[in-house]
């Protein structure tokens, strides 16, 4: 094969791996878009309400007092 003949050959399978790209990156979008849940996230531990966080100038969440 002549250099002008593998240059086509190169070209074409460029294409052909550009389209293919195209279609697996839509095909992949749409997946997303069915599998995505409009449902806002719940948590999976049961949380009863009565833990806090502490609160930053609490001396109880472990940090040395700056005395």
């Amino acid at each position: 094969m002549n250099e002008q003949t593998n240059a086509m050959i190169g070209r074409e399978l460029l294409k052909t791996a550009a389209k293919f790209g195209l279609v697996v990156v839509i095909a992949l979008s749409v997946v997303a878009d069915l599998s995505a849940s409009s449902a806002p996230a719940e948590a999976t531990s049961s949380f009863d309400g009565s833990n806090t966080a502490p609160k930053a100038n609490d001396s109880s969440c472990g940090e040395p007092d700056p005395q």
